[in-house]
């Protein structure tokens, strides 16, 4: 257990204040746990000065207009997996930037699937929640009742209807 007032690489002291906000910090050292596999490590939690076990795993993807990307990261911030699979674009026609609704979601599959493939079967049991961020401004359009999609993913980088837009002005 650490002073609840030294910061552990610089060793200066932490205002009381800055303790209570401060996010979890990571041993800089790390080793094999007989039950974990490497790249176990503890958290200290400067609210409390205790250290606890870097237990939660918590997967994150990334879908972009390039690629998707999958990370799996530990209470500390540590990434202990990533993936990445590119993702085509179409483009039918000039100024047009379109993506297969099916294809981007098998790309998060699979990087998923990869991401977590890096995990021992220990660690995969520590997972514990998953985030996805994606593309903004892109769209698609589906079915009400089946979910199925009825379009391409316009991409955000579409400019198909620049023109019209610009006429309404």
């Amino acid at each position: 257990m650490l002073p609840k007032d030294v910061d552990r690489r610089s060793h200066r002291e932490i205002p009381a204040t800055a303790m209570s906000d401060a996010p979890c910090r990571c041993e800089v050292t790390l080793g094999t746990h007989p039950a974990r596999g490497v790249g176990y490590g503890h958290c200290i939690d400067w609210a409390n000065g205790n250290m606890t076990d870097a237990t939660k795993l918590y997967l994150c993807l990334d879908q972009g207009g390039g690629s998707s990307r999958a990370l799996i990261f530990d209470d500390c911030g540590r990434c202990l997996a990533s993936a990445q699979v590119p993702v085509d674009t179409v483009r039918p026609r000039p100024s047009w930037v379109e993506q297969d609704p099916a294809a981007v979601v098998a790309s998060l599959a699979t990087a998923a699937n990869k991401a977590v493939g890096q995990l021992s079967a220990s660690d995969r049991q520590r997972l514990h929640a998953a985030g996805l961020a994606t593309q903004r401004s892109s769209m698609l359009c589906w079915r009400r009742d089946t979910g199925a999609p009825l379009t391409p993913i316009i991409s955000w980088q579409d400019v198909r209807a620049a023109d019209w837009l610009a006429a309404q002005q």
